[in-house]
């Protein structure tokens, strides 16, 4: 099981198809929800970095998964923390300089789509599933509720298969941070102005964190070519409740902004 330090934490990581890395090809990485670890994704970026021939990155964030646990209470910046050095850290350590092509899930589409503002020289494409771009009074709702599921009846039983003795510290600091005064106002317009990759950004109809409004701003805001698809029939995990579907629509978009716009 590997692990590098990154800001003084343990992280687990998941390196795939090595080959390919090595060959300079661009990069898949993976960016888990917001209580999410590398097991969640289940095979998934095996799938999609099986069939789009190129190599990926998979990793717990600090306090998920396998990483060390969450230390300090999280602040209203922690996503932006992650986005300026987390990632940008573990691929210092692991001599990644090769493209990268984003594919980042609810807090992790988010972290996706602020790396792409920060760094837009380093990303190919991003794939934004579930984004979180303003805080809306249904993303709040959907918090709570998970909050009484993780309290009242088997959220917690559930994430402690992925998460063990960090379970706790991880949700509540979650749940808090995005529930506290201090989100109010909260929202990524600025920096959507900043992303001038190609996004592809995928939100379920019935998404219990988030109203189509969340595609709208970044069809908007976005300084470059946006992708926007509201997939039917499906929630908060399109790569799971429309898997096929979903699929699909990655690696045509994948095959099409691989390669670099000439």
């Amino acid at each position: 099981m590997p692990f590098c330090k990154v800001d003084g934490h343990q992280i687990h990581y998941k390196l795939l198809d090595r080959e390919g890395f090595e060959k300079g090809r661009p990069i898949l990485v993976f960016l888990h929800e917001g209580l999410g670890s590398i097991a969640q994704w289940k095979d998934y970026p095996e799938e999609i970095s099986t069939a789009a021939h190129l190599p990926a990155l998979v990793y717990d964030r600090y306090g998920y998964g396998f990483s060390d646990a969450l230390q300090e209470k999280r602040t209203s910046d922690y996503l932006w923390e992650e986005a300026r050095s987390g990632l940008p850290g573990l691929l210092e350590h692991l001599h990644i300089y090769n493209p990268l092509i984003l594919i980042g899930h609810s807090d992790g589409a988010t972290i996706a789509l602020m790396f792409a503002s920060l760094f837009p020289d380093r990303c190919r494409c991003v794939i934004s599933e579930a984004a979180h771009v303003l805080l809306e009074d249904i993303s709040r709702s959907g918090i709570k509720q998970a909050i009484r599921s993780f309290e009242e009846e088997r959220l917690r039983e559930f994430l402690q298969r992925y998460h063990g003795d960090r379970t706790d510290t991880m949700f509540y600091g979650w749940a808090h941070t995005w529930t506290s005064e201090d989100m109010d106002s909260w929202d990524m317009k600025d920096a959507l102005h900043k992303i001038t990759s190609p996004v592809l950004a995928i939100q379920g109809i019935a998404d219990e964190y988030g109203s189509p409004e969340q595609l709208r701003w970044i069809e908007t805001y976005c300084g470059g070519k946006v992708e926007t698809w509201l997939v039917p029939d499906c929630a908060h995990i399109p790569h799971f409740q429309q898997r096929e579907a979903v699929g699909q629509r990655m690696l045509s978009f994948i095959s099409e902004h691989k390669e670099p716009s000439i």
